[in-house]
């Protein structure tokens, strides 16, 4: 496990790099650093209360929780990652959090929708940009986001909720200021999209396509409130399979 001590500052992150070669001179572009804990337990990074971080081509086999964050930070950035067989790909709290290019494999597959690729907690203001995340029980799943919003584009969730047709491809069990999807591909997901949350519903779903479900009771959007509050969804140029 490895914990940061210092944040970087606006223009100037402090990087955690791998891929590069034996002599560390040349960091190859299909290349990782791999960490596998080989007992299902451990974390690789533990980031407390450390801003203006950015961690680029780390590959995680078989951890409990690849990346933890506790305590919050802002300015986190996750770049070209591999998460593999983890209980917890990214557990997260904190603000202006952006993980990009990042492929997610078989994760949390015996867990229920608290686990899986992405968890988010008090993250608002956070980007998940160009990723892919296969074959997890919950693809992304939140909560206790605050006033924050959250934006999901150019990301492929596919075979997701393998073990719990309750969970769900993007879980989200709290109140959400605003969700946006924009290019976003589901298929073969329990449940598509699942909104649990007793208020609000807010999002604006465009040039998406949502396919076959992979459980007979799944849904699309599962966007029933819970409890009395206002309902403001918005569809443009979506595409559903019947």
């Amino acid at each position: 496990q490895q914990n940061p001590q210092d944040s970087g500052t606006l223009g100037s992150l402090i990087t955690f790099s791998g891929g590069w070669s034996s002599s560390g001179t040349v960091q190859n572009a299909a290349d990782y650093t791999y960490v596998d804990s080989l007992n299902g337990a451990g974390r690789l990074y533990d980031i407390s209360l450390q801003d203006y971080l950015k961690f680029e081509k780390m590959c995680t086999v078989g951890c409990y929780q690849s990346f933890l964050s506790n305590l919050g930070g802002t300015n986190l950035t996750i770049d070209n990652c591999r998460i593999i067989a983890t209980t917890f790909g990214f557990q997260l709290i904190g603000s202006f959090i952006t993980i990009s290019n990042t492929k997610f494999h078989q994760n949390a597959l015996a867990q229920t929708a608290a686990g899986g690729a992405i968890v988010l907690y008090t993250c608002p203001g956070s980007i998940i940009d160009t990723c892919s995340i296969i074959g997890s029980n919950s693809g992304i799943s939140v909560g206790s986001n605050g006033s924050g919003d959250v934006l999901v584009k150019n990301t492929t969730i596919k075979g997701c909720n393998i073990t719990n047709s309750s969970a769900a491809a993007f879980y989200n069990s709290e109140d959400w200021a605003l969700v946006v999807f924009d290019n976003v591909t589901m298929d073969y997901n329990g449940t598509h999209v699942s909104h649990t949350a007793a208020g609000a519903i807010n999002y604006r779903i465009v040039n998406s396509t949502f396919g076959t479900n992979r459980h007979a009771s799944g849904y699309d959007l599962d966007l029933a409130l819970v409890a009395s509050g206002p309902l403001n969804v918005v569809l443009h140029n979506c595409t559903f399979d019947t």
